[in-house]
């Protein structure tokens, strides 16, 4: 399926699913903190579709900067859910509550829809990432919010290439040298997207 078809099949706030469409949400903790955590898991799973669909055409600075966003996305708008609790009781107090109601009973199946869109785009992401490990290398910063943190993974992966190939050579299995080649020359390629990490 290309990135067109792809993107025309969605229904993300365009229509809502059939299996969606009779959902609501409980004006609560829980219906609140679904709505909520339902809504990130799904944006954040859209933002690295796009990414990964728009690579070749970003900077690593502009990778930088959308995963910044990403990173503010998935620490702080978890707890977006107080927030709308404490619009609900604000709107108890005064009266007008089933405003809110409606409202999260509107919104609710719209992100229902989104996260089977996002479901299905993630199918396609396990794809994509398989087989393009070039690629991989450059997004692994979405793995985390801490250049640290990927600084230090980076160096565990790399540590860990080389202990495997050690081994493999040991076992003899490094005996295909084109075999080897290739798998030295896409680890080369990895490397040089890290953001100089190893220079």
């Amino acid at each position: 399926m290309s990135v067109g078809e792809l993107i025309d099949n969605t229904k993300c706030f365009r229509e809502v699913s059939e299996t969606c469409i009779y959902a609501t949400v409980s004006p609560d903790a829980q219906g609140a903190q679904m709505l909520v955590s339902e809504f990130v898991s799904a944006a954040l799973t859209l933002i690295k579709f796009f990414v990964i669909m728009g690579a070749s055409d970003m900077s690593d600075s502009m990778l930088s900067m959308i995963n910044s966003a990403r990173c503010a996305m998935s620490s702080g708008f978890e707890n977006v859910w107080m927030l709308l609790m404490a619009v609900y009781h604000f709107a108890l107090q005064f009266g007008f509550e089933q405003s809110i109601i409606d409202f999260m009973n509107w919104l609710y199946p719209q992100v229902c829809t989104c996260t089977e869109d996002a479901t299905m785009i993630a199918m396609l992401l396990l794809y994509q990432e398989a087989s393009t490990g070039m690629d991989t290398a450059r997004f692994e910063r979405f793995d985390t919010c801490s250049e640290a943190v990927l600084a230090h993974k980076l160096i565990v992966k790399y540590r860990s290439s080389q202990q495997m190939d050690l081994y493999m050579i040991s076992q003899g299995e490094a005996a295909n040298l084109e075999y080897y080649f290739t798998r030295m020359q896409k680890k080369i390629a990895e490397w040089n997207h890290a953001d100089g990490i190893y220079d």
